[in-house]
């Protein structure tokens, strides 16, 4: 038997506005309107804003969000009952606004889950079908439902911000500040790092769902995307600093404090949502070039003075230079997410794609997000084409739980398998509101469960796909009843029949219309990134190591390269989004894009050290080790520093580029995880 997940206070608070908002609203619309076919717009508007969209804001995001979500879905029941009076508009119709409705969700965030209104208020208008000369009163009744739901999300248990996100990215940041400290004698090492990956932990626990996650729509939201991006590869790298404890001359003591401030800043801005304060911005890129000059002047002395010594010394001046970098990277994000027009560092995968870079990069077949929407469209046309011809009175019934139906076996890693959970959890959930209607209970026993099943429904999204389709079926059946009372057995006996046309369609798109699910396509963009990655190592290793470096072909890997991960931490984040609890498949994933992001960081590094007047190509010996590399290399290289002082003396660049490069190519080669398994999402309603 499956565990009963765990339920979230979060949730819970949501269900209960969700409750509340669902009885004023059925009272009102029923008293203003009389007619059930009526009301149910009003119900439904509250369905699409507190059940669907309902997310993690300050009272005005919430108030100007729900607002525009509620005149979206008004556009959308104005448009469904223009083209309902022709079936072959209507269907064309559902197939553009089912595409475009579920093409959004790479943007992510509250826009994202606002989109199911306009699609549910089109749908519900196409499928009665919607009568022109009441185009009136389904607007009136709309907006009356967005109106209860805008004053029970700023009323009823509020959400103050929390700013969830933020304080987690705070709280890494001052960790990885300790860290920087502890590197250059000011702490413990492995302490410091075991404190880094327990934040990072909280970071991933967040990023499970979306109700609070930030989307991509704005520069600020771009910037907390990216800044946990950012914390997921520089973890990976800092849980290597604990095995290598630094040596009190290591000099690094400068930059190590730099490094630290840096995270302090970082914290300091995203934790109070603005740039502008007295902390002053630091210039990490120029520290570093001033401490790469002293570490050219110490190897050349230490190369004669302590040849023993110097390799070792480089490795560990090394991890400081590693935490500047991404201490400057996270500087810049947070100044970015807290207002500022400044610029980000330019090392690694930092910059987030806008929303017009979204939309065109996932436009091609090969995206999670295009399969998706052709899926959505194509389910939905079929669902309303088949509903209209055969004249099904709740037509509707067939559309939800197709769409229901199609989210979860595409976002499931066993797709048949999720699909018959969420089926079945559908049909039960009917089965128990039948047993209900067949027991005839007075009216006050539907109106007491109304607000209990929306709290259901709730909670039970984010307890799998048989939980969720099983409590939100049951509270449709009450919520359907109360609407129409009295309610009738025939009319349950055609929402089971309903139910069961939408879940054979279900089933014919799920095999006809790109079959494969989440997890494959995951698993195909990881090794299609992983292949890039290892190519743009080699490109930059070849900046190093040829005597005439390529460096408009290393461009041009590098920038294939950047498209490739972009376009996996895309359909990862599909697979983290649509989760109802995180399972050690998604460690496994989040590794992976880690260890591509690092390779990204270490590609940029090796292209800055190629600049300097000496590069390991001009001692044969140094670039042999990097190109073919010994079983020991750092002790190799340790070997060469013992029997040709002299010579890399006077080439003390070319030294330093191979131990920091070697570092990494090393570092890479052993923390690179295996073969990415997609992880088993869970049902996320929207």
């Amino acid at each position: 038997m499956r565990p009963v997940p765990a339920v979230s206070r979060m949730r819970l608070r949501s269900g209960v506005r969700f409750g509340v908002a669902i009885v004023v609203a059925d009272a009102a619309t029923v008293a203003v309107f009389g007619d059930s076919s009526i009301a149910m717009f009003g119900s439904f508007a509250v369905v699409a804003l507190l059940f669907f969209s309902d997310f993690d804001g300050s009272a005005g995001d919430r108030l100007v969000a729900f607002g525009a979500a509620t005149i979206i879905g008004m556009a959308g029941v104005a448009i469904g009952t223009l083209v309902a009076g022709s079936l072959p508009v209507s269907v064309a119709a559902t197939l553009v606004i089912g595409f475009a409705s579920a093409f959004t969700r790479p943007l992510r965030g509250f826009f994202t889950r606002s989109t199911v209104g306009i699609q549910l208020a089109f749908l519900l208008a196409v499928v009665l079908p919607a009568k022109p000369e009441d185009l009136g009163r389904y607007l009136a009744s709309w907006a009356l439902g967005g109106a209860v739901a805008t004053a029970t999300t700023l009323v009823v248990l509020p959400r103050r911000h929390s700013g969830r996100v933020r304080a987690a990215l705070a709280t890494w940041c001052r960790r990885a500040a300790v860290l920087a400290r502890a590197l250059v004698g000011a702490g413990d090492v492995a302490v410091a790092a075991s404190g880094v990956r327990l934040a990072m932990d909280r970071l991933v626990d967040l990023s499970v769902g979306i109700q609070q996650w930030p989307g991509s729509l704005t520069r600020r939201m771009r910037a907390l995307n990216g800044m946990f991006a950012t914390t997921e590869s520089a973890t990976l790298t800092m849980e290597e600093f604990s095995a290598s404890p630094p040596a009190p001359d290591c000099h690094a003591g400068l930059l190590g404090e730099v490094a630290a401030d840096a995270f302090d800043n970082a914290a300091e801005f995203v934790a109070l949502r603005s740039a502008k304060g007295a902390l002053p911005i630091l210039d990490i890129e120029g520290e570093r070039r001033r401490d790469l000059e002293q570490v050219m002047a110490w190897t050349a002395e230490s190369v004669v003075a302590r040849p023993a010594t110097v390799v070792t010394e480089l490795v560990q001046h090394h991890m400081v230079l590693v935490l500047s970098i991404v201490g400057e990277v996270m500087q810049g994000l947070a100044l970015t997410a807290g207002g500022s027009s400044a610029g980000t560092s330019a090392l690694g995968v930092t910059a987030e794609a806008s929303p017009a870079q979204l939309v065109r990069s996932n436009l091609t077949p090969r995206s999670i997000w295009f399969r998706n929407a052709v899926r959505v469209g194509v389910g939905a046309a079929t669902a309303v084409l088949v509903a209209r011809i055969l004249g099904l009175a709740d037509g509707f019934w067939v559309v939800l739980v197709l769409l229901s139906l199609l989210q979860v076996s595409f976002s499931g890693r066993g797709v048949g398998r999720v699909a018959v959970r969420a089926a079945s959890g559908a049909m039960i959930g009917l089965a128990v509101g039948a047993g209900l209607v067949t027991a005839h209970p007075p009216v006050w026993v539907f109106a007491v469960l109304l607000p209990l099943a929306a709290m259901a429904a709730t909670v039970g999204s984010g307890m799998g796909p048989g939980w969720g389709q099983g409590a939100f079926s049951f509270f449709i059946v009450i919520n359907v009843s109360l609407l129409g009372w009295p309610p009738s057995l025939r009319i349950v006996a055609v929402r089971f029949q309903d139910v069961l046309i939408g879940i054979a369609v279900a089933a014919v798109v799920t095999l006809f219309v790109f079959p494969r699910g989440l997890g494959a396509l995951l698993a195909n963009a990881a090794r299609e990134a992983r292949a890039g990655a290892e190519a743009l190592l080699a490109a930059a290793t070849g900046l190093l190591v040829d005597p005439v470096p390529d460096r408009s072909g290393y461009a041009m890997v590098r920038a294939q390269c950047a498209g490739g991960i972009r376009l996996f931490s895309q359909e990862l984040d599909a697979v983290f989004h649509a989760a109802s609890e995180r399972a050690p498949e998604l460690d496994a994933t989040t590794r992976e894009e880690a260890w591509l992001r690092q390779v990204m960081v270490a590609a940029d590094v090796f292209d800055s050290l190629s600049l300097l007047a000496d590069r390991p190509a001009d001692v044969p010996a140094l670039a042999e080790m990097l190109a073919h590399p010994p079983p020991d290399r750092p002790g190799a290289i340790a070997t060469l520093v013992l029997e040709e002082p002299g010579t890399l003396a006077r080439r003390p660049g070319a030294l330093v580029t191979t131990v920091w490069a070697a570092w990494w190519i090393d570092h890479l080669g052993g923390s690179g995880p295996g073969p990415v398994q997609a992880g088993q999402p869970g049902h996320d309603p929207g």
